[in-house]
């Protein structure tokens, strides 16, 4: 079967496919003409890809894992001990990346929660005559136009985007990704 049999009866795409056959997960034949040539057995060569890409392995884990898997039905089940017990570790690997990104996740909400509650505390007490977070005109303001008090606050809301409505600056590009430990980003 040629390249979109094989994406109909599996229900990846065709540059997924050509992906799988890159990472030698997938070695079709090729005619004179070019053409990749699939066998039946590449269906479940796929359908077992797909599973052990869900359960979050690599393309490098599953070239090696993938020839050891049996089938049981909707799932896999390693076909000796070794094998077993590297995705064992990979599990363990993951839980410990899990780990790290829920304390990435909860310090980013304590940083968001404490600049919540500081600009809830600046909007409350009024800082500067036509704060933006001000309801209604501040003292100073009595006398202008409305239309022109507007546009002063407009005009100075409009900061540059890497800079806070408080005047500091911070870095507009993110770190590599390594997460947020115990001594910061990493």
């Amino acid at each position: 079967m040629f390249i979109g049999e094989l994406a109909k009866r599996t229900g990846v795409s065709t540059r997924s496919l050509r992906y799988y056959e890159q990472q030698g997960l997938l070695r079709p034949r090729r005619r004179a003409s070019g053409y990749r040539e699939y066998d039946d057995s590449d269906v479940a060569t796929v359908r077992r890809g797909r599973v052990l890409l869900a359960a979050g392995l690599n393309t490098d884990l599953i070239r090696e894992v993938l020839p050891c898997m049996a089938d049981e039905g909707a799932i896999l089940a390693p076909l000796c001990e070794e094998m077993a017990q590297d995705l064992r570790d990979e599990r363990e690997r993951m839980g410990r990346s899990m780990e790290q990104l829920w304390a990435a996740h909860a310090m980013l909400g304590s940083i968001i929660r404490a600049g919540e509650a500081l600009t809830a505390g600046a909007g409350h007490q009024g800082i500067g005559a036509g704060d933006p977070g001000r309801r209604g005109p501040g003292p100073g303001t009595r006398g202008i136009p409305s239309a022109r008090r507007a546009r002063a606050r407009h005009s100075a809301s409009r900061a540059p985007a890497n800079v806070c409505s408080g005047g500091v600056p911070y870095p507009t590009t993110r770190p590599s990704w390594g997460g947020i430990g115990a001594s910061g980003w990493r």
